[in-house]
């Protein structure tokens, strides 16, 4: 059986007004296989560079009273950003509540499941998401994301 390749389109950038300033894209797969995605754009120390960080907005099933499961088999596991009372700490700094967060990643509205993981990496930082990000140039970037701009 010969599995489907994803279709990608933009939905919304979370992010800066201008991706480049520090964009954070959401796209979601028209084939209905593959989750949605975030695309999130930093700047470099170099003015010419920037690194672009993928990754999977998994849906989340409640599995306690202050945690999730990031994994559809096994929603009996924690997701590693939901181990002890990191969600209440990520919602206490943005200024939200637990409950606020757990509904946004369990909930279909793909837009507030991409800021749940927005606050969620900001707190943990980037690169626990996507450990290997690209190096692109603003043209590169324009030319790989039009829909963005």
């Amino acid at each position: 059986m010969k599995t489907k390749q994803p279709i990608w389109k933009f939905l919304v950038n979370i992010g800066d007004a201008n991706p480049l300033d520090r964009g954070e894209l959401i796209y979601t797969d028209e084939t209905g296989v593959y989750e949605p995605e975030m695309v999130c754009i930093y700047q470099t120390e170099s003015e010419e560079q920037f690194e672009i960080f993928r990754f999977s907005l998994n849906l989340c099933y409640q599995n306690g009273e202050n945690s999730v499961s990031d994994n559809k088999f096994h929603k009996e596991i924690n997701a590693w950003f939901s181990d002890k009372n990191d969600l209440a700490n990520v919602a206490q700094c943005i200024g939200s509540t637990v409950e606020n967060l757990i509904s946004q990643l369990c909930g279909e509205d793909i837009h507030n499941r991409g800021l749940a993981y927005s606050a969620i990496a900001s707190y943990f930082g980037i690169e626990n998401f996507d450990s290997y990000p690209v190096l692109m140039t603003e043209e590169e970037i324009k030319g790989q994301f039009p829909d963005a701009f």
